[in-house]
């Protein structure tokens, strides 16, 4: 039954996730700032209530990336080391737009919390250069708008998930990464100190084909003369 629950409530908070944008910039000095931008079709009411009750059960437990409400916000980005601010607006067509920003001094902090942790984050110095990797941290939503109901569990007659299952290819996650100095290598595109990456549903083969993508390690460089942030 509590595995039931659970199933259901983490539908409830992700229904309808469909396009991410994410943007982490880091600073010379070491701090920064994180821009999630969620497009979804969760009511605002909802979403805040049902992100405070799956708070319960923890990052890692219940909460899944992204977070889509404030209290799922500040389990993301813990209050001491992160000053949060949370917006919602409500489009005619129902889809609900999530903007969390999130300012940090410590790219140590970044490193070490859970949105770090969900995004497997990674800062070092290596060979004159700043190196810092990512994932997009959206590989177990995307399963999870393929799930099958073959568990026994009622799963089709949960909220969200036959609305997340019905706009699954239209889901789209864009990760960014603002680096202190212009970026001399990445392995997606780049443009002075912004290195982009963007996976769509509709442009993969198929689902097995776009989690793989979503689980790819972001990698960009820029020079490391000056920077004191390590």
């Amino acid at each position: 039954m509590w595995k039931r629950m659970t199933l259901g409530l983490l539908l409830m908070v992700l229904c309808g996730c469909i396009k991410i944008k994410d943007e982490l910039t880091i600073n010379a000095d070491g701090s920064g700032k994180v821009r999630i931008e969620t497009q979804s079709s969760v009511p605002p009411e909802l979403s805040e209530s049902m992100g405070m009750q799956a708070g319960m059960g923890g990052v890692g437990g219940s909460v899944i990336y992204p977070p889509v409400s404030e209290a799922e916000a500040r389990q993301f980005f813990p209050e001491k080391d992160f000053t949060i601010t949370v917006k919602q607006h409500k489009a005619d067509n129902g889809d609900v737009t999530t903007i969390i920003e999130a300012a940090f001094k410590d790219i140590n902090a970044l490193l070490a919390s859970p949105y770090g942790q969900a995004h497997q984050l990674s800062a070092k110095i290596a060979d004159g250069s700043l190196v810092v990797r990512g994932v997009t941290g959206m590989e177990a939503t995307a399963l999870l708008a393929e799930m099958k109901d073959d568990t026994g569990m009622g799963m089709a007659t949960m909220p969200g998930l036959a609305d997340l299952q019905k706009k699954k290819d239209g889901m789209r996650a864009e990760f960014r990464m603002t680096l202190p100095k212009a970026i001399t290598t990445a392995n997606g595109t780049h443009d002075g100190n912004t290195a982009t990456w963007i996976v769509e549903r509709a442009k993969c083969t198929n689902a097995t084909d776009f989690a793989r993508q979503l689980g790819m390690v972001s990698e960009a460089r820029c020079s490391a003369d000056g920077l004191k942030l390590l």
